[in-house]
């Protein structure tokens, strides 16, 4: 089985396609998967096929034309632009697989000025359109993405938009004067986006264009991924090597869990998701969600985080989109989960 997931590797081999499959199956003799059905991460995993290869095709076209021609199996996340191609051949499958999709954010640093004042948060919030956002994400026809105020993921079972219609439209003027309450005198707000990642770089480059249209300084600072994630833990002043806002985005599914949400990591410690959050409200409440066990009262503390966080603005939500698959039609058994998983996966 053999697929271009050029994101797993910085190092594509030498004519990919023309290589010879190795010798030996990769399969491992000793393996057992548990007895009962897979579903979605969990089950028996069962291995149907000897040999599952990554390939990496920078190129695009390349990787389209190899799917068409049978010699890809799969390609991961295609271009958008790119998909119609693909739709109207027979032998491929175009589907979106994991419900929950991903949901980008922007992360403020609540420890450096302008944004350790929630006026500026909430300023930030309200230059953010985030069909501005999904359209250069996910295509401006809306097929792939959706509006998402939740600081919960979207599309799981704590989903819960309340107490956020106040940032769902952009107020340009209401956000000027929100700055200015938060003392913000012309300082440049650092922005760091990585400039090999097209989904965030492209975050990071509108939030540089709303926020400059409002009037503030921006200084837009693009670098390779690694580099940005582990800048963005360093907590000095962005004139000595900080930051002010860095965008992001997470599976759905790895929001979806108030305990383990990164968006609602505010436990005041060093130790908290790089942003350094503040609420001792919201780590009560999600102590109480994690120890109560009626679905009821749950959902009650859910909606009370809801409000805490639309009140701290921990990150502003950009929205929820969807990366299709592709697939030759003649591959069958592929999960419905958000990154592709191989068991249970058969090519007749």
């Amino acid at each position: 089985l053999r697929l271009n997931g050029g994101v797993r590797s910085q190092r594509p081999c030498r004519n990919p396609l023309s290589r010879p499959p190795a010798a030996t199956p990769w399969r491992n003799p000793d393996y057992r998967p548990r007895a009962e059905p897979a579903e979605y991460f969990a089950g028996g995993k069962v291995a149907r096929v000897d040999r599952v290869e990554w390939l990496v095709l920078p190129d695009s076209a390349t990787a389209i034309a190899a799917l068409r021609t049978g010699e890809l199996d799969v390609y991961e996340t295609p271009p958008l632009d790119l998909l119609p191609v693909l739709e109207r051949n027979r032998d491929i499958v175009v589907a979106v697989h994991g419900k929950q999709g991903q949901i980008g954010f922007l992360r403020p640093n609540h420890r450096q000025p302008p944004f350790n004042k929630p006026e500026a948060r909430r300023a930030l919030a309200l230059l953010t359109d985030q069909s501005d956002y999904m359209a250069i994400t996910a295509g401006a026809d809306g097929r792939f993405w959706s509006r998402c105020y939740s600081f919960l993921a979207c599309g799981g079972a704590n989903e819960n938009q309340s107490a956020t219609e106040w940032m769902r439209n952009v107020q340009l003027e209401k956000a000027r004067n929100l700055f200015q309450q938060a003392g913000y005198s012309g300082e440049p707000i650092v922005i760091i986006a990585p400039g090999d990642n097209e989904i965030i770089r492209g975050f990071g480059t509108m939030a540089a264009e709303r926020l400059r249209g409002a009037g503030l300084n921006v200084d837009i600072q693009y670098m390779d991924f690694a580099t940005m994630m582990s800048r963005r833990n360093r907590q000095d002043a962005p004139a000595e090597g900080g930051w002010n806002i860095f965008p992001m985005w997470s599976y759905g599914f790895e929001l979806d869990n108030p305990v383990g949400s990164v968006a609602l990591s505010a436990n005041c410690t060093d130790a908290s998701y790089a942003g350094w959050a503040c609420s001792p409200q919201i780590e009560e409440l999600k102590n109480a969600w994690a120890r109560e066990s009626d679905p009821e009262k749950r959902r009650e503390i859910i909606a009370r985080i809801q409000a805490e966080a639309a009140e701290l603005v921990p990150i502003v939500p950009l929205g929820q989109f969807f990366a299709p698959i592709a697939y030759r039609r003649n591959v069958t058994g592929l999960m419905q989960t958000p990154v592709p998983v191989f068991w249970n996966v058969e090519k007749r």
